[in-house]
């Protein structure tokens, strides 16, 4: 079985709170890791606790490259490969 995954790091895009921003800097903190955001577009920065930041609904990772994601409108191969077998066997 394989997964996607997005690296986690300084340069790191996503959508925070509706906004575009970047990871610019990971410190470690008393209560876990903190990264601060640098808004692309309001040059506004946030400090986050990072666990705070992967577990929200107001964020969502913006990945490097192309990879299944799951918002994606077109099915997974796993996905079609499967209906085509179980659809073979009616």
């Amino acid at each position: 079985m394989t997964s996607a995954a997005v690296r986690i790091g300084v340069g790191t895009r996503l959508v925070y709170d509706g906004e575009v921003v970047e990871i610019v800097e990971f410190q470690p903190g008393l209560t876990g890791n903190e990264v601060l955001l640098k808004g692309t577009s309001k040059q506004v920065y946030t400090r986050v606790r990072l666990k705070e930041l992967l577990l929200s609904d107001n964020a969502r990772l913006i990945p490097d490259s192309e990879v299944p994601s799951s918002d994606d409108e077109s099915e997974l191969a796993g996905v079609v490969l499967v209906s085509r077998a179980v659809n073979s066997f009616h």
